[in-house]
This record gives structure tokens, sequence and C-alpha cells, in this order.
């Protein structure tokens, strides 16, 4: 287990540890999100119909 002990070895765990804890937030809060109840349908956005936009290809 030479490597532990190589320059940058701390840093190289340091930031994989942080890259994992990014992960473990970012599922917790996505997963929040769609458990989250859908908004009500009297909501002004919902009635909203939203127009397609025109394509401007030549």
């Amino acid at each position: 287990m030479a490597w532990l002990h190589a320059d940058g070895a701390g840093i190289a765990l340091g930031i994989s540890a942080l890259f994992l804890l990014a992960a473990v937030l970012m599922h917790r809060v996505i997963r929040k999100v769609l458990m989250a109840p859908a908004p009500l349908s009297s909501d002004a956005a919902a009635q909203t119909p939203v127009a397609p936009q025109e394509s401007r290809h030549v």
C-alpha cells in the first residue's frame, strides 16, 4: 500500500470523497423533487398554453 503515501494521494482521495458526497446530495434533491406532489391544475402557469416556436431553418 505504498501508493497511499505517494504525493497527491491525500488530495486524490479527498476529491473522490467530495464527488461521492456531491452525488449523494444530488440524488437526495432529485428524489425529493420527483416525489413532490404535482402542482394544482388551478395554477396560472398550468392554464397558459405554450405556443410552439416556429422553425427558422432556411
